[in-house]
């Protein structure tokens, strides 16, 4: 009994973690890069560098939990399915690469548009997703899956057509500096990232790039890899930054390389990047404890919570085409993760039009070539019968007489 307790605790309790901090996301983001103009904010590499910090420390702690707190056989899997399989390893730099310009983008993004509406379109992430998986993984896609997808694009340029704005727009630090469709452009830019990243993860499982170890890898051990490979790369952007600053005035040459790292930040920052950092060990605690389904609810009800909270932290005024395209990309997002269902086996067979299907065309023209033998099987039968009519003739007739 006690461990069905601690089993539903974890359950319900990630879930409800997963829920805040999904929430929360857009908000401290906005909070965060709104503060002040571009030429006093704190760096990007930097901010970047220090989540992906925290979040290797936090793994490693994990990943030394999930070992018995034990240091040795901690040493001894990093050493194994990491250190001593540098090729492997190596492979997750190019997803790395593209997950630090994801979050880039997406912290960029943050500054130029509202919470509420950065948290619907970047649901957007699921049909970039789709679109890949279909041209590179070839997988087939059913049709209440399409369907979703048509409905959250209808979703997403209802939301974005809305004309919600902030109240406190005016009142912010980059107030000037705000243009939503640069905004726009690079949180399109962030769920084309998303998409590939984590089709291109796939494909190197399926093509048993990180699949060819006897035991499967740690989510953890791979956090840490993630991470580690991000400060590498978040440090050399830094250094770039630092030997080539900006018109803005981002860094200046002639100050220490130590002093300029931290510029800029403040509690909001220091916010954005523990919430950023706890966000993806996050997903894989959800994943370990509840199911796929659980977890679409939570984000969709994540998405829900954020239009609320940004009533009351931006004064986000909620027109009616804005709650009617939220409603659309909330319902088409569980409508294509299988949460909702259409009846009908018509809507959820594969459609013909996509995916791989044209394969199955030559299947159909295979069968015919068996015929030719059985006419020849037909003879055998024929011969047979001719042989016994014979022979019971032959018999037969003495009978009578």
């Amino acid at each position: 009994m006690e461990s069905l307790a601690t089993e539903s605790l974890l359950k319900w309790g990630s879930l409800a973690v997963f829920c805040a901090q999904n929430s929360l996301v857009p908000i401290i983001n906005r909070l965060s890069t709104t503060e002040t103009s571009a030429s006093e904010r704190a760096s990007t590499s930097a901010v970047l560098c220090s989540m992906e910090a925290l979040k290797l420390m936090m793994a490693t702690v994990l990943l030394f939990c999930e070992h018995g707190c034990s240091l040795v056989d901690t040493a001894e899997v990093i050493y194994r399915d990491a250190l001593s399989v540098p090729r492997e390893s190596l492979q997750l730099a190019i997803p790395c690469v593209i997950y630090a310009l994801q979050n880039a983008l997406l912290q960029w993004s943050s500054g130029h548009m509202s919470a509420a509406i950065w948290m619907v379109t970047y649901q957007g992430k699921i049909l970039v997703t789709a679109m890949f998986s279909v041209v590179l993984l070839q997988k087939q896609i059913k049709r209440v899956q399409w369907l979703a997808i048509a409905v959250m694009g209808a979703g997403i340029a209802a939301v974005e057509l809305s004309g919600a704005k902030e109240q406190k727009q005016g009142n912010m630090g980059n107030a000037a500096e705000q243009n939503f469709a640069r905004g726009f452009v690079m949180i399109l830019g962030a769920c084309a990232c998303s998409g590939f990243a984590g089709v291109y993860t796939e494909l190197l499982f399926k093509r048993g790039g990180t699949s060819s170890q006897p035991k499967k890898k740690s989510v953890w051990l791979q956090n840490m890899q993630l991470a580690s490979f991000s400060i590498l790369l978040t440090l050399v952007s830094f250094m770039m930054e630092t030997m080539f600053p900006s018109q803005e005035g981002e860094l200046s040459k002639s100050t220490a390389l130590a002093n300029n790292f931290f510029k800029g930040f403040t509690r909001k920052t220091w916010m954005m990047v523990a919430n950023n950092a706890g966000g993806g060990l996050l997903v894989a605690i959800v994943i370990k404890y509840a199911d796929n389904i659980l977890r679409g609810f939570a984000s969709a009800f994540a998405t829900i919570v954020c239009s609320v909270i940004s009533v009351f932290v931006f004064g986000f005024v909620l027109p009616m085409s804005f709650g009617a395209g939220t409603a659309m990309v909330v319902g088409s997002s569980l409508l294509y993760g299988g949460i909702f269902k259409l009846p009908g086996d018509w809507w959820n067979s594969e459609c013909e039009i996509c995916g791989t299907s044209a394969g199955y065309v030559p299947v159909a023209v295979d069968p015919p070539p068996p015929p030719p033998q059985e006419p020849k099987e037909q003879s055998n039968d024929i011969e047979m019968p001719e042989v016994k009519v014979a022979q019971s003739s032959v018999v037969g007739k003495p009978e009578p007489a």
